[in-house]
């Protein structure tokens, strides 16, 4: 009886030793994986801000091709405006042509001007960006803007 006795209690101190082997060997296991979780919680608070980082790059390539493409509009929108103003400007000069033009052969008794000299029988010749050219009883004369009337440079357009 001394012998089981003995033989158990053996028994119990060999699985006693083997369970709290098994015990610190499943707690150095459970530190490590501890250890483990905390380097990973690290990386993955790494990589979320990475990630975060690219987001926010990629937000702004978004803005950026936006406000390029709104650039993109306002430019070709913009040599619309440039074509608009050189044609309405060549069409200016025609209307201004055509109007000096329709004066030209037309006669005034009377024809007063600037510095208060006066020209009778006067017939227009020529009206041009120069001048304007006239026949009067005392020969040809090239009159520039400067010498006319307020109302004259405008009957002209000058």
């Amino acid at each position: 009886m001394k012998n089981l006795l003995a033989l158990i209690i053996f028994a119990s101190a060999v699985a006693g030793w083997y369970f709290y082997d098994q015990f610190k060997k499943m707690k150095a296991g459970l530190d490590e994986a501890v250890k483990n979780i905390e380097a990973y919680e690290g990386t993955v608070a790494g990589r979320r801000a990475e990630m975060q980082a690219i987001i926010g790059a990629l937000e702004l390539q978004k803005k950026v091709e936006f406000r390029k493409a709104e650039v993109a509009a306002l430019k070709t929108k913009a040599d619309q405006a440039r074509a608009e103003t050189v044609n309405l400007g060549r069409e200016k000069v025609a209307a201004v042509t055509e109007a000096r033009q329709k004066q030209v052969g037309r006669v005034f008794t009377e024809f007063v001007l600037a510095d208060g000299r006066k020209l009778l029988n006067v017939r227009v010749t020529k009206v041009d960006n120069t001048g304007v050219a006239v026949t009067s009883a005392s020969g040809v004369t090239k009159l520039r803007p400067s010498e006319l009337t307020p109302e004259m440079r405008a009957l002209f357009f000058y």
